[in-house]
């Protein structure tokens, strides 16, 4: 974990850094392989700055990416351990280079494409990235983000194609999005915030009598939290010097819960500690 938030960080600053343009060496790959009999996939990427895609792709392809980065500045690798069924992707800071100038990194950018037929584990971790993930459709037992300075964007627009165990997200000092939640069928959500703007929007298609918990916390910045209406909704508040909108709940001992919870078809739990940031909450109609 030190050593990936140590990456990060170099990205980051690598990307404030004050000095002289350089010239670029653009430099671009695609790897690809076809479904070979895999029960599973393992997905660990790192990626240091630009934008990057990760979205489903042909079932009969096990996975197809695409790169483009300045060589001058970065190195790229991709392998796939076929006995261990893993495949990791790296874009980081090229070792003993002089990166005291960086250059314009819009143009570098990697797109990963997954089959939707293989269950997948995720590890993404980007630094100065934008990130552009659309994880509705995958087959995804698990799925961890680690984002540095980024803008990034999650979206479950279809329902997973299996039950997924965790969705773990570490924010740094950016603004994350994710929408439909409730299409992700994960049995645990955990997601802390450093400095930012987060917005976690829980609609979708909830499996019957799904019961999921989590944890959400939030340092120095806002939280909007979206519930449909009809989902049971209940939450133990921790805060200092921050707010907390309670529209749409009763306080019930230490939690606050929604109307109807006890006899909803399905039910979120969180735990939410926030710390100088504001929370709000929005409840939208089902099936929005």
């Amino acid at each position: 974990m030190t050593h990936v938030r140590a990456a990060l960080a170099t990205a980051a600053l690598l990307l404030s850094a004050v000095g002289v343009g350089h010239a670029q060496t653009w430099r671009s790959g695609t790897a690809t392989r076809q479904v070979r009999g895999e029960q599973r996939l393992a997905v660990d990427v790192e990626f240091a700055a630009g934008t990057l895609r990760v979205h489903p792709g042909a079932p009969s392809e096990l996975y197809h990416s695409s790169v483009r980065y300045d060589a001058d500045l970065y190195e790229s690798a991709t392998d796939f351990d076929q006995k261990a069924s893993t495949l990791a992707i790296r874009l980081t800071p090229e070792k003993d280079r002089d990166n005291s100038s960086v250059g314009d990194h819009t143009d570098q950018w990697l797109d990963l494409a997954l089959s939707p037929a293989v269950p997948a584990d995720l590890d993404l971790q980007f630094g100065a990235a934008a990130a552009e993930l659309a994880l509705g459709g995958l087959a995804l037992r698990s799925a961890k983000l680690q984002t540095g300075a980024s803008k990034s964007v999650v979206t479950f627009d279809a329902p997973n194609r299996i039950a997924c165990s965790s969705f773990e997200v570490e924010v740094g000092a950016a603004e994350f999005r994710v929408a439909g939640l409730g299409n992700a069928r994960c049995a645990r959500i955990d997601v802390t915030g450093g400095v930012g703007e987060v917005e976690l929007d829980f609609t979708g298609s909830w499996p019957e009598a799904a019961v999921t918990k989590g944890k959400v916390t939030i340092g120095l910045g806002t939280l909007l939290l979206r519930f449909p209406e009809g989902l049971g909704v209940s939450i133990n508040v921790d805060r200092f010097l921050a707010s907390f909108e309670d529209r749409g709940f009763e306080k019930r001992g230490s939690r606050y819960v929604s109307a109807g919870y006890d006899d909803a078809a399905a039910r979120l739990d969180l735990d939410l500690k926030a710390v100088f940031g504001d929370v709000n909450v929005e409840w939208v109609p089902a099936g929005r």
